[in-house]
């Protein structure tokens, strides 16, 4: 019951732990106002950490990048930007 008008997306990421990397967000690359990006960061870089770049939907109109913690945070527990 508590769960009504939550998306499955805002249940799997209260589940995200919140320790063991660090998040840059918010990134400007542009001058629109979502031409942001988040970098998710492993506590140990090194010069061939892999980079991995996540578009998520929306069209390029919407959608919310703060909706794919799970995904920053799993990618980066593997070693991963």
């Amino acid at each position: 019951l508590f769960l009504h008008g939550c998306s499955p997306l805002d249940v799997l990421n209260e589940f995200v732990p919140t320790d063991g990397y660090t998040v840059q967000k918010n990134i400007h690359y542009g001058e629109h106002p979502r031409q942001q990006l988040d970098v998710y960061l492993p506590p140990h870089l090194h010069k061939n950490t892999p980079v991995v770049m996540f578009f998520h939907g929306g069209s390029w109109q919407h959608g919310d990048k703060d909706d794919y913690l799970f995904l920053g945070q799993g990618l980066v527990s593997e070693g991963f930007v």
